[in-house]
């Protein structure tokens, strides 16, 4: 199963333009896919998250996680390995994602966190982000080996 969050309509030659102080900059953009997998401690959804999240993109990462926490997997592994740039806000979504998935029982986790962001988290959020895998596969195998009992 695959869904897509935010991407650009096919065939789309350029990106929507912002005005920034009285010029016309393209905007960025962002997508999120996911991917199904199976696991023997439940379903193991993993986001891919790509491109940049700003304050235009913000609502594409947001709504993806929405969507997915409200499924409720027995995994959620957000894989950054494509992200270009992430604002402080859509790196505050990321972290208060962990907690609401702690809430709904969820086992959450990132993977390939960009070296830059991963510096600024620890400044911003010390000691509150999730678990962090260098690699999807060394997460994906992490996950799959690791079953965290649901509450009822």
């Amino acid at each position: 199963m695959s869904v897509r969050h935010g991407d650009a309509p096919a065939g789309a030659e350029e990106l929507p333009r912002l005005d920034v102080g009285g010029h016309q900059a393209p905007a960025a953009a962002c997508s999120c896919t996911t991917e199904s997998l199976p696991s023997p401690a439940g379903e193991l959804t993993v986001l891919r998250v790509g491109g940049e999240v700003d304050l235009l993109t913000t609502p594409v990462l947001r709504a993806a996680l929405d969507y997915h926490l409200d499924r409720r997997p027995a995994h959620l592994l957000v894989d950054l390995a494509r992200l270009r740039f992430c604002s402080a806000r859509g790196m505050g979504l990321l972290v208060h994602a962990r907690v609401t998935a702690t809430k709904r029982g969820i086992e959450y986790a990132i993977s390939a966190v960009p070296s830059r962001l991963g510096r600024l988290w620890d400044e911003l959020w010390p000691g509150e982000l999730p678990d962090c895998y260098p690699s999807t596969a060394a997460a994906v195998a992490a996950l799959r080996a690791h079953h965290v009992p649901r509450p009822d």
